[in-house]
């Protein structure tokens, strides 16, 4: 099975996501996939991987694990048979993919916890702008329960450095030369905010340089479960630079070197545009 989109991304919709740097894409993976990755995620809270980050608290708790593909076949599935390859590549009008790595990302019901403002370029090994994250969720999701929200057009500058750990507030990662990324929620009409309400199967797609973040899960009741993929397109080339992002690997590849590679596969996909 070739990863296909269940449904068209109109151009419309490209054009959208190149001028925001974010978009919100619905009903684009099906029951199966839905059903199987909450199984999946639930599997592997049971028996985390080496890359966790468990916070547990009095009333809730934030599990996130990177690199789940690269143990749990269920979930290799997904990246080689699911829609996610075949919307990266039409977002970034790619004639291929490469995945640079995946999450799960779960905030149970009343979680404090948030994911504070930051671009994700910093933590990743790659050169070039041609990458995005596709964020699909497991249950229904509002800026309450955890929603992303973007600051529209930040992917056009300025970048930010990552010197501030994204999820414990404080805790210092990588010294850079780039400014701190602001608390855009303090900023009010300086910049405009773009979320959405999510049902699941829908997915909130950005570039590797949109601003995001992301609240504690405050409603008492639902929880906040969601896979991201983290894809590269043509443009893309490896990056030897210092990231605070943990592989469960050290790459062989040299700097501006074509991602394709055991570390970071290819996958292929059917082009229906």
């Amino acid at each position: 099975m070739t990863s296909t989109l269940l449904r068209p991304i109109s151009e419309e919709e490209v054009a959208r996501f190149e001028v925001d740097g974010a978009i919100c894409l619905k009903t684009m993976f099906d029951t199966r996939w839905i059903e199987a990755t909450r199984a999946m995620i639930e599997n592997a809270l049971g028996d985390p991987g080496p890359i966790v980050i468990d916070v547990r608290e009095k009333t809730g708790r934030m599990a996130v694990e990177t690199y789940p593909w690269r143990r749990i076949a269920a979930f290799r599935d997904y990246i080689f048979q699911s829609p996610a390859a075949a919307i990266a590549a039409r977002l970034l009008r790619s004639e291929n993919v490469n995945l640079l790595y995946d999450q799960f990302l779960v905030k149970e019901p009343g979680t404090e916890t948030p994911t504070s403002w930051h671009q994700d370029g910093p933590s990743w090994p790659v050169h070039s702008d041609h990458a995005l994250s596709i964020w699909m969720a497991l249950d229904p999701v509002t800026l309450c329960s955890g929603g992303l929200k973007y600051v529209r057009g930040s992917h056009k500058g300025p970048r930010y450095s990552q010197y501030v750990n994204v999820v414990r507030h404080g805790q210092k990662q990588a010294k850079s030369d780039l400014p701190d990324c602001p608390d855009f929620d303090t900023l009010g009409d300086a910049v405009e905010l773009l979320s959405w309400d999510l049902e699941p199967g829908d997915c909130v797609v950005h570039n590797l340089w949109t601003a995001h973040a992301t609240g504690g899960n405050l409603d008492p009741a639902t929880r906040r479960r969601a896979h991201t993929t983290r894809w590269t397109g043509d443009r893309a080339t490896y990056s030897t630079k210092s990231v605070p992002l943990r592989m469960p690997f050290t790459p062989d590849l040299k700097d501006g070197a074509p991602l394709n590679s055991e570390w970071f596969p290819q996958v292929p996909f059917a082009r229906t545009w």
